[in-house]
């Protein structure tokens, strides 16, 4: 004799497992490992602590060398105006979506400001240990990276 079930715990059951699905396949599909998450995670973190918290040397650390050369080759006045003296902050962010370009692991996260969608990315080259930012400001001076993606 079959035991008796109830319509709704199937269907919890059923819900279990396509959330379980879903978190495997998202996993799986970042090509991540648990190592490799952790150091993003707490990159990201001091990333968006040192832009809340005007935290410059940070912030200069953090930033790309190309998008730091960029505006250093402009003069002492344009770094203290981009990285100095531009208050704004980053809450609420999430992970976007991510990609491979030009030997480079690249994770767009998504926060609001002022009502408007903002972005920032994580860039990685192959074979590197620690990540870099950009801003959806200085995509320009990475066209083999953002050319499709942005």
């Amino acid at each position: 004799m079959p035991i008796p079930t109830e319509p709704h715990s199937i269907y919890f059951f059923r819900m279990k497992r396509v959330l379980v699905s879903s978190l495997m396949f998202f996993l799986l599909a970042c090509g991540l490992s648990t190592q490799e998450e952790l150091v993003l995670s707490k990159a990201v973190g001091d990333y968006v602590d040192a832009v809340n918290e005007n935290q410059v040397l940070i912030k200069l650390g953090l930033s790309h060398p190309r998008v730091v050369k960029h505006y250093s080759d402009q003069g002492k006045d344009t770094v203290q105006k981009y990285f100095d003296l531009e208050k704004y902050s980053i809450f609420n962010y999430v992970k976007d979506k991510s990609w491979d370009a030009d030997q480079s692991l690249c994770i767009r996260y998504q926060y609001k400001k002022e009502d408007h969608q903002h972005y920032f990315y994580a860039v990685k080259k192959e074979g590197q240990k620690n990540w870099l930012f950009i801003d959806e400001r200085d995509t320009f001076l990475f066209p083999e990276l953002f050319e499709v993606n942005n």
